[in-house]
């Protein structure tokens, strides 16, 4: 038998949602220990952007976990005139907890950059 809820308890798990995409989105990856395996994939890497979709986000007992697209800018040859600049995306996942106060904080992330090395 499905569990139904209540439109305001369906209105409180959407509000909680929004307000973890808003802080994966502004998640500082640059300055985080998960930035590296992206800095490496080019000669000066920037990034573009982090989306999340709230589909991809689900409440653990003790957090949540979700899905995000990481979107960077590649440059290369900066060291020789005009550089050649590119773009990529990829996958990757999130998980965090919610601060006594509420508010939602990434714990750790995980981006699959595998894409970028097959031929």
């Amino acid at each position: 038998m499905a569990v139904r809820r209540s439109p305001s308890a369906r209105s409180g798990e959407n509000a909680r949602i929004g307000q973890i995409v808003e802080a994966v989105q502004d998640f500082p990856l640059t300055g985080s220990p998960y930035w590296p395996e992206l800095s490496v994939l080019s000669d000066e890497t920037e990034l573009d952007g982090i989306e999340v979709d709230p589909a991809g986000v689900t409440l653990t007992d003790d957090g949540f976990e979700g899905l995000m697209n990481v979107y960077v800018g590649l440059k290369y040859g900066t060291n020789k005139g005009e550089p050649v600049i590119t773009s990529d995306a990829f996958t990757g996942r999130f998980n965090g907890h919610f601060s006594t106060t509420g508010r939602p904080e990434i714990d750790s992330v995980a981006i699959d950059t595998a894409p970028f090395y097959e031929d």
